[in-house]
């Protein structure tokens, strides 16, 4: 049978920047059966840790052959070797190499993870190799909790996790005191008479005594070898059952993702920062864009569909009803929302004085001044939704009626009015609503428009539809020099419907005009729309989706530099971690893969938070940016932005991750484990 360990011809020749070439080994040739206890001494500068480095597979030779249990380790490619390394070898370091952001448990579980071994059988199967070297009691220390016999003896069951059919021991007692140096070997000689193969660098002639074979190095040469100790067939060395899977699990990137986060704290926030302020940028952005867009919309009324009751005569005249809105509603698909509206002449009554009004009822309905800016009250409240659902007989004057009602002499607020008869409690009192900038009329024209626009009560609209509509509300026909006026009394309802699309309010309207026909039979209503607006508003904010869309990616576009940078950052100072990785079996891929999951989870985080800033950073800018009494504008913050702003900045996180990873992938395991 061939050996387990063969070398024949080995040379490893360095050569630095300048083109200088190092002699490091030089025809090594050797062959290790299965179960040797083998010393490799030599001065220092001899290339016994050359030997081991690619014994151990974390380096290539640059001459001659190398074959591990007959099979070509030459030929075999970076994750050939990776899992060469993950399923045969165990790695014991004079330094121990352990991540110092896991705790003693989890350093030993490592090398399972990268076998694809579950994390109940991984955690099982650690405790019991920590405890079997007395170490059940330290599980959760760190290693800096640990004293050095404690750490090595971590590292040796950390080498043995994913079985160590051979233990690679570099000056495993070279930091440790005489006592914990003994205790050390003890362990690995009877590691040896378990059936692993353990071969040891060191230059210590007591453990080169104690092994059961010696090589020395001279010059990258063999220059003594004492030979192979004759023994009857070593042990057969067990291994964990696994699944061998090809990916490291999802679950076990996380775990370790959110430990190395939250050991490198100033990293991992200056990561989140850099995303939280890029996706808030564009969330308060879009924010603002959002509800300019929807309040010109609403000012303008591109968007605005009104269907009024109106026939010819009182047979052909269709009674919009409640249930016409939310059929609207909830089948016409570019429908947004829908209101009802009643409006008409009645007369109110204060006292002796009686005047004709025009009152308004209607579901959300926000009166609006002359020029389309919100009306503001001079004293008291308008009116609320719970003030229609409780049916409050209650009214808001506009400020022409409750002069003409109450003069100066008292405060209409608290007053009782009658409505057609029914009294209403005065809730508040409208502003005078001031002129429109560009409407620039004599005072003699312009008084009498603002008082006739001021010649207007609200009151809430179930209320109204029970106390005030009278039973008959048929259209009342007018001849006036042979043209036919048709006016409806107060109680004739009203629907505006609000599209999402203004382009297609035609085609909207259309579709409302076949259903109300289907459900009525007929065709006696009316429909207003204004295709002018939906062009105009159309040719505003056509380009608003590039522009957003060129901002949105500046935005991004520093937070991927700034998230680039910090990772960059973070590979440099875990190059030694990076390597550690590498020599239990981590393959390039899961050294990519940890990387990208750690910027994607940071990126997930600082997403949530940019939602959160972005939008009190559009409120407050809204706020500052809005002149007192001038329209103002809302921040529309729509339900898309949470997993748009999620999966941004999780997008965000791999963009930026994938230039480290890649790095960070591609480090030599040999010099990643030699970093500081």
């Amino acid at each position: 049978m061939s050996p387990l360990i063969e070398l024949r011809g080995i040379g490893r020749v360095f050569e630095d920047e300048d083109g200088v070439r190092t002699q490091a080994l030089a025809d090594v040739t050797l062959a290790i059966e299965a179960g040797e206890l083998v010393c490799i001494t030599g001065p220092s500068g001899s290339g016994k840790s050359t030997l081991l480095n690619i014994l151990g597979c974390l380096d290539r030779p640059t001459a001659g052959e190398y074959r591990v249990d007959g099979r070509d380790v030459t030929v075999l490619d970076a994750d050939e070797l990776a899992r060469l390394r993950r399923d045969e070898f165990g790695f014991v370091f004079q330094s121990f190499n352990l991540l110092e952001s896991a705790t003693c448990q989890q350093n030993v579980e490592l090398p399972a993870r990268y076998l694809g071994l579950g994390a109940g059988p991984a955690r099982d199967r650690a405790r019991r190799l920590l405890q079997s070297l007395g170490l059940s009691d330290r599980l959760d220390h760190r290693p800096a909790e640990l004293s050095g016999g404690e750490q090595q003896r971590t590292a040796i069951a950390r080498a043995l996790m994913n079985g160590g059919r051979v233990i690679l021991a570099d000056e495993p007692t070279g930091a440790l005191d005489s006592a914990q140096g003994e205790e050390v070997m003890s362990l690995l000689r009877g590691l040896s008479e378990r059936g692993h193969t353990v071969l040891i660098v060191s230059h210590d002639a007591a453990i080169a005594a104690s092994a059961d074979r010696r090589i020395a190095l001279s010059d990258g040469h063999v220059v003594a070898d004492s030979g192979a100790a004759a023994s009857e067939s070593p042990p057969h060395v067990p291994t964990p059952e696994n699944g061998r899977s090809r990916v490291l699990g999802l679950s076990a990137l996380l775990r370790d993702a959110l430990t190395c986060l939250g050991a490198n704290s100033l990293r991992t926030a200056l990561m989140v920062l850099s995303v939280a302020l890029g996706v808030g940028s564009v969330v308060a952005l879009l924010s603002l864009s959002e509800g300019i867009e929807s309040r010109t919309l609403e000012a303008i009324e591109a968007n605005l569909i009104k269907i009024h009751s109106l026939g010819s005569s009182k047979d052909t005249a269709v009674q919009l009803t409640l249930a016409d809105a939310d059929a609207i509603r909830s089948e016409i698909p570019n429908v947004m929302t829908t209101h009802l509206r009643m409006k008409g002449p009645l007369s109110i009554r204060w006292g002796t004085v009686a005047e004709e009004t025009e009152v308004h009822a209607g579901t959300g309905m926000r009166p609006t001044a002359i020029d389309r800016r919100p009306w503001p009250l001079a004293r008291g409240a308008f009116l609320t939704v719970e003030d229609s659902e409780r049916r409050e007989q209650v009214v808001v004057l506009g400020p022409a009626i409750a002069e003409a009602l109450f003069g100066g002499a008292s405060d209409p607020i608290g007053e009782h009015v009658q409505i057609d008869g029914i009294p209403f409690l005065v809730k508040g009192v409208l502003e005078q609503s001031p002129p429109p900038p560009n409407m620039d009329l004599p005072e003699e024209l312009l008084g009498p428009i603002l008082a006739m626009f001021g010649d207007v009560a609200y009151v809430p609209f179930h209320t109204a539809r029970e106390l005030l509509v009278p039973a008959d509300v048929a259209p009342e026909l007018t001849i006036i020099d042979g043209v036919r006026l048709v006016s409806t009394p107060f109680g004739a309802l009203t629907i505006e419907a609000r599209v999402a699309d203004p382009n297609a309010v035609e085609a909207t309207a259309s579709a409302i005009r076949d259903l109300l026909i289907r459900t009525h039979g007929r065709e006696g209503f009316s429909m207003e729309i204004d295709v002018e607006r939906a062009d105009t508003f159309d040719r505003l904010f056509g380009l608003h989706p590039v522009l957003q869309g060129g901002i949105a990616a500046v935005a991004l576009l520093v937070a991927i530099v700034g998230v680039t940078a910090t990772t960059l950052v973070a590979v440099g100072a875990r190059r030694r971690e990076i390597g550690i990785r590498m020599a239990i079996g981590a393959r390039r891929r899961d050294i990519a893969s940890q990387f990208l999951v750690e910027a994607a989870i940071a990126a997930f985080v600082g997403g949530a938070i940019g939602l959160l800033l972005g939008y009190w950073a559009g409120v407050g800018v809204a706020a500052v940016a809005t002149p007192s009494g001038s329209l103002q504008v809302p921040v529309a913050f729509a339900s898309w932005f949470v997993p748009a702003a999620l999966c941004g900045g999780v997008a965000t996180g791999l963009v930026a991750g994938i230039m480290p990873a890649r790095r960070a992938a591609r480090l030599d395991p040999v010099e990643a484990l030699a970093a500081e």
